[in-house]
């Protein structure tokens, strides 16, 4: 189950996408059913129910992609009756968020208790649960019956992997940045003049709509926009940059599509955010460099390597394995409690 099917853009559907293509060589074929746009989805899975045996739910679950506040009570309260309807099929959820977090002042704090009431409920219909970063973890340990280990999985690329990239001073004086969200900031783009100064950077690659670059920018150095990519044509960028620009909340990067691109072309990611170590054991001047304290460009190619050997462990092929692996343990009827290894009611 996912919000919609890509296109538009969507992170969650492509992710499932990839997912679904890298379970197959494990002998798991699977079936997008689109939740957004679509009346039948709840017949489509009762379908499943009836005619696959064994039959696995997956469902891949943002909050927003499924209501506009964020908090799909439909959804929660669909799945409950088809479990309850069929009790013999298995649902594993991805919880690639659980709830927004703001100031009174905004609408996220408001919603923010339906929110993460709907997370709790999907969590205690799943039989096993996986998510994208450490925090979101502990925080769905607290509302099981019981405290199980939760698979942890950081987000893989969507935009395919490289098998050996090229080391960065092989590649282009290049920076890529993608999106147009921090552009918007004055001392975003002073960040990122002084820091393509400090490390020889001539060239400013833009993946994202038209952006109205500041002439200090444009001036200094040549800029490029190619408009919005698809995802070959955004391989083919990433394999030509040294570094990527990235305007992101340090404590959530386990669910950067972002960053997983740049680890798996052999980018070096440049964080405008973040200092030291931060989330999900990724360290500056081991996995990323700071804006705030470049390091000469010699220092590159280690952050490049140390990067890969932190992806590695939840690339594509790597998280195709676990959900493999998942997926038998719930064919078979084990009981998750039971391996230690997985949420489960």
């Amino acid at each position: 189950m996912i919000p919609r099917l890509p296109p538009p853009v969507c992170g969650v559907a492509d992710y499932a996408r990839c997912l679904a293509q890298a379970v197959e060589p494990h002998g798991h074929t699977s079936v997008l059913v689109p939740v957004q746009g679509s009346g039948d989805w709840g017949e489509r899975l009762e379908s499943a129910a009836r005619t696959q045996k064994p039959a696995l739910w997956l469902l891949h679950y943002s909050g927003y992609g499924y209501a506009r506040r964020g908090a799909p009570l439909h959804l929660a309260g669909e799945l409950a009756r088809l479990r309850k309807k069929y009790p013999q099929v298995r649902m594993l959820t991805m919880f690639h968020e659980l709830y927004a977090t703001g100031s009174p002042l905004s609408s996220a704090f408001w919603v923010s208790f339906l929110q993460r009431h709907v997370a709790a409920r999907l969590a205690r219909l799943s039989d096993a649960v996986v998510t994208n970063r450490n925090d979101s973890a502990q925080w769905l340990q607290r509302q099981l019956p019981q405290r199980v280990e939760i698979e942890v999985l950081p987000v893989f690329s969507n935009f395919g992997e490289e098998v050996s990239p090229a080391p960065p001073m092989q590649r282009p004086a290049r920076l890529v940045l993608f999106g147009g969200g921090p552009a918007r900031d004055v001392a975003f783009w002073r960040q990122t003049e002084l820091a393509m100064s400090a490390l020889g950077l001539g060239e400013l690659v833009v993946v994202s709509r038209e952006l109205e670059i500041p002439a200090a920018v444009n001036t200094r150095f040549a800029v490029r926009q190619t408009g919005v990519l698809e995802p070959d044509a955004m391989a083919e960028v990433l394999r030509e940059c040294r570094c990527g620009l990235l305007d992101y909340n340090p404590d959530f990067l386990g669910k950067s599509g972002v960053l997983a691109a740049y680890a798996a072309f052999g980018v070096v990611p440049l964080l405008t955010r973040g200092r030291h170590e931060i989330s999900e054991g990724l360290v500056e001047g081991r996995h990323f460099v700071s804006a705030q304290a470049v390091p000469s460009s010699a220092h590159l190619a280690h952050v490049q390597q140390e990067l890969r050997g932190w992806y590695a462990g939840h690339s594509q092929a790597a998280t195709a394995a676990v959900y493999a692996k998942l997926a038998e343990w719930s064919e078979s009827g084990l009981n998750m409690r039971s391996r230690n290894r997985l949420a489960a009611v």
